[in-house]
């Protein structure tokens, strides 16, 4: 119990670069969950690039040629590059 009770008290400073957050220790987990600095790979087949969690939604929306997209007519879904 005694040991809880430290590290309760405990904070850290995340460790995603660029981030100036500092987290009780019982909120590490759900702030590295949450943070905007924490690097991610594109979701998207065929894309590799590593981006900041909070450039995701602009990277997926607007500039990954991975993106699938579905067509208007059959729905047949195909990478945005192929749009060209």
């Amino acid at each position: 119990m005694a040991i809880k009770n430290i590290l309760s008290n405990l904070k850290f400073k995340c460790l995603n670069e660029d981030c100036k957050e500092v987290i009780l220790y019982s909120d590490v987990k759900r702030h590295d969950n949450i943070c905007e600095f924490q690097k991610i790979i594109c979701p998207n087949n065929g894309c590799n690039k590593k981006l900041l969690k909070k450039q995701l939604e602009n990277h997926v929306k607007n500039e990954c040629e991975f993106t699938l997209i579905k067509c208007q007519y059959c729905d047949y879904k195909f990478d945005k590059k192929n749009t060209k």
